[in-house]
């Protein structure tokens, strides 16, 4: 007998009611999202297994909020942590104007350069990016994680003709972000077809 056995992710949204979008700078409808996880047999829902994601999400622009925090997307956090570890690992003083280019195409904000340099110490102090990312893959949508990885691929093929290590670096903030390898080179191709 033939047993089909799997996992699917299910998403469930409900209305949370209106907030003052930043990047839409106008009200919005929020949804709030939670993705859960599921054991399936022959494609049917039988069991969840744990719930994956939690966020608001915006209904207009779809960048996602943590529902305790509505005043920035969720991601910008996070952007800066990535530019930040990359500049550590190309030298800062090289990078810095990239970064902060590539923190205003993605956020249409000026680059905090306390905030960078606050990472920077804390990441030589021997903060682990990888399992920060991991957790805040919980409050991010697939739009915001492939926002995250677009601008780690722009920093890195930016600042090195991109080496074996150099992808490894890309994958592996993908990997945290729970995307799979297949989505980060989706990812990447878009990106290399567009320049």
């Amino acid at each position: 007998m033939l047993f089909l056995l799997g996992e699917k992710v299910v998403r469930t949204t409900t209305d949370h009611g209106s907030f003052d979008c930043p990047i839409c700078q106008s009200p919005q409808t929020a949804l709030h999202v939670l993705d859960k996880n599921y054991f399936t047999v022959f494609f049917i829902r039988i069991l969840p297994l744990k719930l994956i994601g939690d966020y608001l999400e915006c209904s207009h622009c779809l960048h996602s909020y943590d529902p305790k925090d509505t005043s920035q997307p969720a991601y910008i956090p996070h952007l800066s942590m990535i530019l930040s570890y990359l500049m550590l690992g190309y030298g800062v003083n090289e990078s810095k104007l990239l970064a902060a280019d590539i923190y205003q195409n993605m956020t249409n904000q000026e680059s905090d350069e306390k905030e960078l340099r606050n990472n920077i110490a804390a990441l030589s102090e021997g903060k682990e990016i990888f399992e920060t990312l991991k957790a805040a893959s919980f409050r991010l949508n697939t739009m915001a994680k492939i926002r995250l990885v677009e601008a780690a691929y722009l920093m890195t093929r930016a600042m090195s003709d991109l080496s074996y290590e150099d992808r490894l670096r890309v994958n592996l903030i993908g990997n945290a972000l729970d995307l799979s390898l297949e989505c980060i080179n989706e990812i990447i191709n878009r990106i290399q077809q567009v320049q």
